[in-house]
């Protein structure tokens, strides 16, 4: 997929931070590719985890883009990053593709189960009260993914704004 149409796409979609989304498309893409990963996908997992700012940190130490706590870097993917390193954009996109990659083999291609992993655990994703909270989290990324992926593959001619209805470029 060309990096230029997916972000004809995202703004299309008037996704919520479209810009930043177009500043990451390029990596989304060449990551997403990589390892299997629906990059509508990845898109929405990062406004949802970070909303495109590369600095955040959360309260429980998740880094960067794709809010990837450090200490378990080492264990899943076998190199550690430290939360600096998180805060690279390319770096936060390919170690949270990853991340998800992995957590899709085990869910056998489930997306919403493999995000439940990533937004909660593998464990956590056992109990009850914290399901519920990665199926809530799992069902915002693939409404968002979805709203993206209607605007891919369409002429971008035809793409319009809902609101004015002029061409989006």
């Amino acid at each position: 997929m060309d990096a230029f149409l997916f972000c004809i796409a995202i703004y299309a979609a008037n996704f919520p931070q479209g810009e930043r989304a177009c500043e990451q498309a390029e990596v989304i893409l060449e990551y997403s590719e990589k390892h299997a990963v629906d990059p509508t996908v990845i898109t929405s997992l990062i406004y949802w985890e970070s909303g495109y700012f590369p600095n955040r940190i959360s309260e429980a130490g998740a880094c960067g883009l794709t809010q990837v706590i450090p200490r378990w870097t080492g264990p899943v993917l076998g190199k550690s990053y430290s939360c600096n390193d998180l805060k690279n954009p390319e770096t936060s996109i390919k170690v949270g593709t990853q991340i998800l990659a992995l957590h899709l083999q085990r869910s056998k291609g489930n997306y919403s189960q493999a995000l439940c992993f990533y937004n909660q655990g593998l464990r956590g994703c056992n109990s009850r009260a914290v399901k519920n909270r990665g199926t809530k989290y799992s069902r915002r990324v693939l409404k968002l993914s979805r709203k993206l992926k209607s605007k891919l593959g369409k002429d971008p001619c035809k793409l319009r704004d809902k609101k004015d209805k002029n061409i989006i470029y």
